[in-house]
């Protein structure tokens, strides 16, 4: 089965979050696949918590999903920037608290644990998005959504689920 590709202009598009797997042409089209997932994510949160895992190499796309996944909740879309160097940003929407961390510079379980993000996990109200989570894979919940961006060759992306032990399988060597 191929990929789907995305209707870059309609944003409430049914997408499954189970075998999730989409060829992104550009910006648009990330931003737009995070928004016809957002209404998931956010039922979920709002009841149970969520964690949402992006991996993905430098430049693939994780902040501008984040960057969808916020404005189809409602935030402007200068609201979310990398927190590469804050770590995490947390940003109250009308509808659940998104946390956005950002993992890249920690080495150790025990610098994830240190910065907060672990008080975050599983409460609910709380959408917990992390970019570069292989460090922290050990302390994520067993219900966390493993999403990978890669580059294809024509330029655009792709965007796939998988499950935790395949996320971690694909990731660490």
């Amino acid at each position: 089965m191929s990929p789907a590709t995305p209707d870059t202009h309609d944003t409430r598009e049914s997408l499954a979050l189970d075998g999730l797997d989409v060829v992104l042409a550009d910006e648009a089209a990330t931003r737009a696949v995070a928004a016809a997932l957002a209404p998931q994510l956010l039922t979920r949160a709002a009841t149970t918590g969520a964690c949402v895992a992006l991996i993905g190499d430098l430049g693939a796309g994780k902040t501008t999903f984040v960057r969808g996944l916020a404005e189809a909740a409602g935030a402007p879309p200068e609201a979310i920037a990398s927190p590469t160097f804050a770590l995490m940003h947390v940003l109250e929407l009308a509808a659940v608290t998104l946390v956005h961390a950002d993992l890249y510079r920690l080495d150790s379980e025990e610098e994830v644990a240190g910065c907060g993000l672990t008080d975050e996990l599983d409460v609910a109200g709380v959408l917990v998005v992390v970019e570069w989570p292989q460090v922290a894979r050990a302390l994520l919940p067993a219900s966390t959504i493993w999403l990978h961006l890669t580059f294809e060759p024509d330029g655009g992306r792709r965007l796939a689920s998988a499950g935790r032990r395949a996320a971690i399988d694909r990731t660490v060597g």
